[in-house]
């Protein structure tokens, strides 16, 4: 500031910079010191304290599921906490998630009926491969985009025929006798 004329005497600029510093005004620098300090900190102190009270199997279930794309070790831990990592009061992957009520078709709850939403068929999903991986004990392996044309190949063929027939088309369709599926 004092190369570009705005004020024009050095004694100026220094004059607020003199003066007592008492104990109040120290504390709230201080304060203000720590509240600039802690966005950066308290990701770190959390993770620590976090892992510090995780047994082997838990870290072992945290690091398998982080490989799952849009989990991460937050998500994972809160699985950890949630649903545990010893699932053997489970049958299979799908009691598991209707346990924890992510049922797709579950539209009722406390009396009122709500609609289902994507959020809830992908908490649905999740919540099956997050069994089946500890169960298997693998990471995850992207099934590839054709997975649910495969698991129900008729449905798919007619949603595609429907589709075809919305947008003009007459369509006819017949299942080859020699499928390389």
């Amino acid at each position: 500031m004092l190369q570009y004329g705005l004020v024009p005497k050095r004694e100026l600029l220094e004059q607020p910079l003199e003066g007592h510093l008492r104990r109040e005004h120290e504390f709230l620098l201080r304060r203000m010191l720590m509240q600039t300090r802690f966005p950066g900190n308290q990701p770190r102190a959390l993770r620590r304290a976090i892992t510090r009270h995780l047994d082997s199997e838990e870290r072992q279930a945290v690091a398998l599921w982080d490989t799952i794309p849009g989990v991460n070790e937050a998500v994972s831990w809160t699985l950890v906490s949630e649903i545990g990592v010893r699932l053997e009061q489970f049958p299979d992957a799908h009691h598991l998630a209707s346990w924890i009520a992510f049922c797709p078709g579950n539209h009722e709850s406390g009396g009122k009926r709500r609609s289902g939403t994507p959020i809830v068929a992908t908490a649905h999903a999740l919540a099956i491969i997050a069994c089946q991986m500890l169960k298997n004990n693998e990471p995850y392996r992207d099934p590839g985009e054709s997975h649910f044309d495969r698991l129900q190949p008729g449905k798919t063929a007619d949603r595609r025929v429907r589709r075809l027939q919305k947008l003009g088309y007459d369509v006819s369709i017949q299942k080859s006798i020699a499928h390389d599926g």
